[in-house]
């Protein structure tokens, strides 16, 4: 595990954690950095008050193509308030579906969004379809 660390002239820290294959699993934020560490950046001082901003998963968490299956958003320290999008592949590990709001426990009465890309021999993209993804996983 390897992080990126940098400061703004104002003092606010940036940390960037990457995984043993170089890819980036979460961002943080704060202004005191005290006792963190690449696998801890939230420390373990008092005083640290680094919170995540941004998680990412690959695979559904499993091995595979290095595909980004999930962003989760942090907009604040509470870790409750998640935003999560969910990522789905072809077999040609194209990005083919998006969900956005998964919840653990799906109501019908928000009605989160699943985009659908329709993709021709070459990668583009031919159509996008838009439906109501209340109660639909949109695992590859």
């Amino acid at each position: 595990m390897d992080c990126l660390y940098f400061s703004t002239p104002s003092g606010t820290i940036y940390r960037t954690v990457y995984d043993t294959w170089d890819r980036v699993i979460s961002q943080w934020v704060g202004t005191n950095d005290t006792g963190a560490t690449h696998a801890n950046p939230a420390g373990s001082g008092s005083t640290n008050n680094k919170f995540k901003t941004t998680s990412y998963e690959y695979d559904n968490g499993g091995g595979g193509d290095n595909n980004l299956t999930r962003v989760v958003l942090y907009p604040d320290s509470n870790t409750s308030n998640q935003r999560v999008t969910d990522l789905a592949y072809d077999w040609r590990a194209r990005l083919v579906a998006m969900k956005d709001g998964v919840e653990s426990s799906e109501s019908t009465s928000v009605n989160r969004p699943i985009t659908f890309r329709t993709l021709n021999n070459l990668g583009q993209t031919t159509s996008i379809s838009v439906f109501d993804g209340d109660g639909v996983r949109s695992e590859s």
